[in-house]
């Protein structure tokens, strides 16, 4: 039989301290994407991120062979399948959201009519969710298809599960937390699987936020240069910013560094411990996936 846990494994590593046995004062975060699951481990006592792995799901994207991976995957797992966490939170990663002023939101009703302006669901099979971001007046809201957050509830039935957008984590940390001074003008990009999504704030406000599906090193240079051009920004004076599961030596990324003067790489987020963490795993992997460490 196919050694699931080791066949999709992408990267695993995990601190000393983690102890299974003290389950109950850690919080679980999960991310789910079309192509690839992750989670990580935290602490929030000693502020420290006690462990991190991603999968490979190799699941062509339906909510229903999603969730069939995730229930074999859980099942082997030697922890997943705990049943009392300190807290669990799920991002969710697609291009199915939209930011909203929050004072426009006062009827579940009017966050489907939103939605519905520029997301393509069925709103029987989804259930909608929204995260607000507090300093600035926005909510994200997006559909989860009703198969996987009655997965999600059911397998952990004895905790509340949180469920929070991918655009959300990283935004509640660009205009939250990050206050970084590198560059007077930054362009931060977020790449899951084929999703790349820009993010773009000024004073402490987004100003863009966009999802574009990549399929090669070509899609990916067009769709920068265009965010560029539409937000007026110079390749010569903008810092581009990367996150996400993107390894450094990539087509794509080698083919922006003839464009973009000013290319870099996002940082794990601030006030966390990671010291165990190897080398082996950038620092700019998983971000929207650690950023949730800073969401209540």
């Amino acid at each position: 039989m196919e050694d699931l846990l080791l066949d999709t494994l992408l990267y695993k590593a995990y601190a000393n301290s983690f102890d299974v046995h003290n389950i109950a004062d850690y919080t679980l975060c999960i991310k789910v994407h079309q192509s690839c699951l992750s989670l990580c481990i935290y602490h929030e006592k000693s502020h420290t991120c006690l462990g991190i792995e991603a999968y490979e799901t190799k699941t062509n994207g339906t909510p229903e062979k999603l969730t069939a991976f995730m229930e074999d995957l859980f099942s082997r797992h030697a922890f997943l399948n705990a049943v009392f966490w300190k807290e669990i939170k799920v991002v969710i990663s697609h291009s199915q959201y939209s930011l909203i002023p929050s004072e426009l939101l006062e009827e579940d009703t009017e966050l489907q009519a939103f939605l519905q302006l520029n997301c393509s669901f069925e709103p029987s099979q989804h259930t909608l969710v929204q995260n607000e971001l507090p300093h600035s007046k926005v909510t994200i809201g997006f559909p989860i298809a009703n198969v996987l957050y009655r997965w999600f509830t059911k397998f952990y039935r004895n905790n509340e599960v949180k469920f929070y957008h991918s655009s959300f984590s990283i935004l509640h940390y660009l205009l939250e937390i990050d206050q970084a001074k590198e560059y007077t003008k930054t362009l931060n990009l977020l790449v899951a699987g084929d999703q790349l999504t820009f993010f773009y704030k000024v004073n402490s406000q987004p100003v863009l936020v966009n999802s574009f599906t990549f399929k090669s090193p070509n899609d990916f240079i067009y769709y920068t240069l265009f965010i560029l051009e539409e937000l007026k920004l110079s390749t010569k004076h903008t810092a581009v910013r990367i996150w996400g599961d993107l390894a450094e030596d990539t087509p794509e990324i080698q083919h922006l560094k003839r464009y973009a003067a000013h290319l870099i790489f996002g940082r794990r987020p601030k006030k966390i411990n990671y010291n165990y963490i190897s080398t082996d795993i950038p620092e700019h992997y998983a971000f929207d996936l650690m950023a949730l460490m800073h969401c209540k």
